[in-house]
């Protein structure tokens, strides 16, 4: 069976993304996701890997990541794995619950739940508010910050956001903080859980999504989010969102068609 990978938006539900795919020989690069995410398994097995920790999701089981957690994804073997994935926003979450949760498991074994969360592409808004709602109660508890304040590595990230069209390097970053190169990157690895150049191309894809969802042309959007050309950005998105920028811009132009 071949690799697909199929992006939509909920009709019923304004601002919840889906994914349903397919993977054999994919492997997802270190990334995270500015919404939860919500995954449950068809069929094979998935590694994912969060920092040092390593955890293995098999057929039935629901994965859970809060947003902002660097992960990555591959098959265990040669058979791939399939799954449907939701992506409910932030303020999506907060609306449905009054507050901001985190999830407090990564893999969940609840085969009534994950017949629940598969069938919600087609549920309509009161069954998804059900289910959702049942999720975090069970498997979340309510978000604290736990950032003491700005430090080294939130000052670089500002400065890379605020010129991520032409960004400083590592040797500038560290000449502008005056501080090593080496300090940099720790400090940044651990409050990000990547190195800035990896972090700031994750930056450039998410701003290249929500430009494509708006119908900005491919080659404008390139350029726009400082990738050197489409090859470039074509390479970053499919690592990171698992499919193209052409197909993503043809799931972002079938939700805005108008229905009848």
């Amino acid at each position: 069976m071949e690799e697909f990978a199929h992006y939509n938006w909920h009709q019923a539900m304004s601002g919840l993304a889906m994914l349903h795919a397919r993977f054999l020989h994919h492997e997802f690069s270190r990334h995270a996701h500015d919404t939860y995410t919500i995954g449950v398994l068809d069929s094979g097995r998935e590694e994912l890997r969060y920092g040092r920790d390593t955890e293995y999701a098999g057929a039935g089981a629901i994965v859970l990541i809060n947003p902002e957690i660097v992960h990555t994804g591959r098959s265990v073997d040669e058979y791939g794995w399939s799954y449907v994935a939701l992506y409910p926003p932030v303020w999506l979450v907060r609306s449905l619950l009054g507050a901001q949760p985190v999830f407090t498991s990564r893999i969940v074994n609840d085969p009534r739940l994950a017949r629940q969360l598969r069938a919600l592409p087609n549920a309509d808004a009161d069954d998804l508010t059900i289910v959702l709602r049942r999720l975090f109660a069970e498997h979340a508890t309510p978000y604290t910050d736990p950032e003491a304040g700005p430090g080294l590595a939130q000052e670089a990230q500002q400065l890379l956001l605020d010129q991520f069209r032409d960004p400083p390097g590592l040797a500038e970053l560290a000449s502008r903080f005056g501080v090593s190169q080496y300090s940099v990157l720790r400090a940044f690895r651990h409050r990000y859980g990547m190195p800035p150049h990896a972090y700031l191309n994750q930056y450039r894809v998410g701003l290249a999504r929500r430009l494509i969802e708006r119908g900005h042309p491919l080659p404008d959007v390139a350029t726009e989010v400082g990738f050197v050309d489409q090859a470039h950005l074509t390479r970053h998105f499919r690592r990171m969102v698992g499919t193209t920028p052409g197909r993503y811009q043809r799931a972002a132009q079938e939700r805005t068609r108008p229905l009848g």
